[in-house]
């Protein structure tokens, strides 16, 4: 049993090499986020010539689903609540280790990360390696 403000241990979130296309699409398992107010994404990324890599976590309210809820950027002007998707864009077009943290406010039963690159060029980044782990 993982006691409170402790996190759970890494586990394997891609089997294999994924490459990345100019879509958002999977990387890798579905994780049972019931109780945990965190989740991360430690990843190996060959970038090749690709740019403006993207990384993103979304919800799934069941097992089952295939409705992706996309998890917002909040900001206030005004009095106005203005909403956004929320993404990670890899800036540094390198070969990098990134661990990418997400809020998912012990609300959320399921989410599962994904992934696009803005610019493919000619030879797609690839996700050479990639874990989670979730936490508190």
């Amino acid at each position: 049993m993982i006691q409170r403000g402790a996190y759970g241990p890494a586990a394997l979130l891609i089997q294999s090499a994924q490459t990345v296309t100019s879509d958002w699409v999977d990387l890798g398992v579905l994780i049972d986020a019931r109780g945990f107010r965190h989740v991360a994404a430690w990843l190996n990324i060959d970038i090749n010539v690709s740019t403006m890599l993207r990384l993103r976590c979304i919800a799934r309210h069941t097992e089952n689903s295939t409705d992706d809820y996309v998890l917002p950027i909040r900001s206030v002007s005004a009095g106005d609540v203005k909403l956004q998707d929320e993404y990670f864009e890899f800036s540094d077009n390198i070969d990098q280790k990134m661990i990418v943290s997400c809020d998912i406010y012990n609300i959320i039963p399921h989410c599962q990360f994904q992934v696009m690159a803005n610019d493919l060029g000619s030879t797609a980044a690839i996700i050479t390696t990639a874990h989670y782990s979730t936490g508190y």
